[in-house]
């Protein structure tokens, strides 16, 4: 504990009057979550400051992980007035803040409250940016500060280069390349001839045109003499082998059957009767 923050405590018995003489102190004038001026609310478990929007968010963790309390209104215990005397607000800082990333957003108090709530809980609850193995200087388990509270703990600590390797130191320097030179009017390349123009495209044919089209004059044939155009067919009629044609047999010759009695007798009656005259030929 400082010699400000022990003769604060040794002259004021009264626990509102030592918190009175703390939020003076330098880190404590300012909220320990947005960094808000004139903060008049605190944590009696963690031993920070804070405004009145980061308590609404404290009291939304339980009182398991943060306690609230006004620095005015409410009552305080001599135990909860000497853990804000031991820790405050740059010792607090610089143990829940000691391994933020650089790239980690860091709300202010223009911040929405979800920022805010995302803020508090990771530092608080989760504690992701405590430093690693030490549990027992938590606070909450009355632990105490590691050394006195400065602004330079408050701080992130710095990024250390990596000192270079043996093979780096071995590589010899590259000498700096020379400027390039310009070019000449002579040197600089031409531009490339622009590719021909397409083909006229062929006419289309008009649909609404109801015109009679142009007549197209025939195109002429040669014509070969006659003998050439029947020389050509009769050649190759020539040459395809014809199979041998068969002789067809004669038909059988029919036979007479000979005449009936009946024909017999018409015809003896033929030959046996006179020959008729001219008034029967014309009768007949």
């Amino acid at each position: 504990m400082s010699s400000s923050r022990k003769s604060a405590f040794a002259k004021h018995k009264d626990p509102k009057a030592v918190l009175a003489e703390l939020i003076k102190l330098p880190g404590n004038q300012l909220c320990a979550d947005c960094g808000a001026k004139g903060p008049r609310w605190a944590s009696a478990s963690l031993g920070v400051f804070v405004c009145i929007k980061c308590s609404g968010i404290h009291r939304n963790l339980g009182t398991h992980l943060s306690f609230v309390r006004s620095v005015n209104l409410d009552e305080w215990k001599p135990e909860q007035v000497q853990r804000m005397v031991v820790w405050g607000n740059l010792h607090g800082k610089a143990y829940f803040e000691h391994e933020v990333p650089a790239s980690y957003p860091r709300p202010n108090e223009n911040s929405s409250v979800q920022e805010l709530t995302r803020w508090i809980r990771d530092k608080y609850e989760y504690c992701k940016f405590v430093p690693r193995g030490t549990p027992e200087r938590d606070p909450r388990r009355g632990g105490t500060p590691a050394v006195e509270p400065n602004a330079a703990d408050a701080a992130p600590p710095p990024v250390r280069k990596a000192a270079p390797t043996r093979a780096a130191e071995q590589q010899p320097k590259r000498l700096a390349e020379p400027a390039p030179k310009p070019r000449s009017r002579a040197q600089v390349p031409a531009k490339p001839k622009p590719p021909p123009p397409p083909p006229p495209a062929p006419d289309q044919p008009d649909l609404l045109d109801f015109s009679d089209p142009e007549p197209v004059p025939p195109q002429p044939v040669a014509q070969q003499p006659a003998a050439q155009q029947w020389a050509a067919p009769a050649q190759q009629f020539l040459a395809q082998p014809h199979p041998p044609q068969q002789q067809q047999p004669p038909p059988p010759q029919q036979q007479m059957a000979p005449p009936s009695t009946h024909q017999q007798q018409q015809l003896q009656q033929q030959q046996m009767a006179p020959p008729p005259t001219h008034q029967q030929q014309q009768l007949q």
